[in-house]
């Protein structure tokens, strides 16, 4: 089977905006996230980053069925620096702007967010589960894939791309070596749900036909 091709993750023409609307903060870790337990993974590493870094921001991307529980959250706790937005059409194009992704999924599945952070040449640091161990193991960054979930450990790897610019590069030069070894080689289940999946991303036509 043909490893993905990210060729297949178009960008959407469309305004970013996340910059402009965080002007104190001159670097930015972005990451997609689908429940509460993630944004604490999220924030526990953005701490230790912001503590030595205070211009870093965090960008999380959620669905619009979790944004308002992700904003109540981070307001209750009165986070500073991380900021929700929208994952719509807009995502693509707002993803391609942040220096860093930072994946904490730790769900055994494809990692579509992940993948797509790769296809537009955004440096990936990861918690070593599902695709993420099958592309980052024996790979010349398996240094950015952590086994564990220790905020330290993931924070250290963001400092040290945050730090060497020209290591920064040079990964986001190499994103589609990674993605070329992401070949779908599991089950049947777990190819069927990667096609839905990537079909709703590409082809939301045929995904609609398809259910």
């Amino acid at each position: 089977m043909n490893p993905i091709d990210p060729d297949l993750f178009e960008n959407t023409v469309a305004d970013n905006t996340i910059m402009f609307d965080h002007r104190g903060y001159n670097f930015f870790i972005a990451s997609f996230i689908e429940n509460i337990s993630e944004i604490k993974s999220f924030h526990n590493v953005y701490r230790h980053v912001e503590e030595k870094y205070p211009r870093v921001g965090g960008i999380l991307f959620v669905e619009n069925s979790f944004y308002k529980t992700a904003i109540r959250f981070l307001k209750i706790r009165k986070v500073q620096g991380i900021f929700i937005y929208k994952k719509n059409d807009q995502f693509l194009e707002q993803l391609k702007k942040v220096h860093i992704y930072l994946s904490v999924s730790k769900i055994e599945d494809i990692n579509i967010p992940m993948l797509q952070a790769l296809s537009l040449q955004v440096p990936v640091v990861t918690v070593g589960t599902g695709i993420a161990v099958d592309i980052f193991k024996g790979s010349m960054y398996e240094q950015f894939l952590s086994y564990t979930d220790d905020p330290q450990l993931l924070a250290h790897s963001i400092i040290l791309l945050l730090e060497n610019q020209g290591l920064r590069v040079e990964y986001g030069l190499n994103t589609k070596m990674l993605l070329d070894k992401a070949v779908v080689v599991t089950p049947k289940e777990y190819a069927e749900k990667f096609y839905i999946t990537l079909t709703k991303l590409i082809d939301p036509i045929s995904y609609e036909a398809y259910i």
